[in-house]
């Protein structure tokens, strides 16, 4: 079905195209950025919770609030640090141009 405009005559349609890069060079400042500070965060607030932490007694600091999971902050840290890594990994790029014919 063709959409119409209000006065019943054929409209043209056109499909919206993406505004954004396939690659990391043209995005904004900020979303390069934005993986390192979360990454920085991180890095920061844990660092300074490991001594209440290490002197929880089962699993309770000694201010009464319950202690997080390390092992899975460390594999939450490894992998956006990985994923950081790879969004500013270089490789060659593959031009495919069309078959003449």
């Amino acid at each position: 079905m063709t959409p119409h405009t209000s006065s019943g005559t054929p409209s043209r349609v056109q499909t919206p195209q993406s505004s954004l890069p396939a690659t990391c060079e043209g995005l904004l400042p900020w979303i390069k950025l934005s993986p390192a500070i979360y990454l920085f965060g991180m890095a920061v607030f844990w660092l300074s919770a490991l001594p209440a932490y290490f002197g929880a007694h089962n699993g309770i600091t000694s201010a009464g609030t319950p202690i997080g999971s390390g092992p899975y902050a460390l594999a939450c840290f490894v992998g956006a640090g990985l994923l950081l890594a790879a969004q500013h990994a270089t490789r060659p790029v593959r031009v495919i141009t069309p078959a003449a014919g």
